[in-house]
């Protein structure tokens, strides 16, 4: 079932906002399933020359500080549908979803918030080491309005299982407008063929 795939996102930030001191620590962690649905390996239809299509169920954790800024301090689940496609040597990605957030009790009502991104990842001078850059905002039911961030970073396939990425993200919008260094690291997993594999993006 090559179709199938699991990630778990680990991440460390480092924060600097305009109006507050600077803050460095772990941030939410992040479990992701990955369903190809058309393109290389798609359940649907395997065709390489078609966009590699998929369906993208998450669920994120509430592992951050919330009071340092490094963490939501709630649970969120939702899904995506992503689009990607090589032209080229750049990978570009779109991919629109939708996110639940609670806390962690779930004892408040659901906030609702429909996201977007565009993604460009080009290879550097190896296979292994990619340069990623990515438009991403959300338009949701909280007190945030609609905030828009700009990420661009390094993404290094250290082994087939293990890549470890960092980049700089700037909020483009007044409400958003803190720069955050993040690293991270990414683990992916084909339960179903009884080893790992590695698929992840920057």
């Amino acid at each position: 079932m090559d179709w199938i795939e699991v990630e778990i996102d680990l991440g460390l930030l480092s924060l600097n906002p305009d109006e507050s001191q600077n803050e460095f620590g772990f941030a939410d962690m992040v479990l992701l399933s990955k369903f190809k649905m058309l393109g290389e390996r798609g359940v649907i239809s395997g065709n390489e020359d078609l966009p590699e299509v998929a369906l993208e169920p998450s669920i994120l954790i509430p592992t951050g500080n919330e009071n340092k800024g490094l963490g939501t301090g709630n649970v969120e689940a939702g899904i995506l549908l992503a689009i990607e496609d090589k032209i080229w040597l750049p990978v570009v990605r779109e991919n629109i979803g939708y996110l639940a957030t609670n806390n962690p009790v779930f004892n408040g009502n659901f906030e609702n918030n429909f996201v977007y991104g565009f993604e460009v990842d080009i290879p550097l001078f190896i296979d292994r080491l990619i340069l990623g850059s990515e438009l991403t905002g959300n338009i949701g039911s909280g007190d945030d309005g609609s905030p828009l961030f700009s990420l661009t970073g390094l993404a290094l396939e250290v082994t087939e299982n293990i890549v470890l990425d960092g980049g700089i993200e700037f909020g483009l919008k007044d409400a958003e407008s803190d720069v955050t260094v993040m690293i991270g690291a990414t683990i992916g997993f084909n339960i179903f063929r009884g080893e790992k594999e590695f698929y992840g993006n920057f």
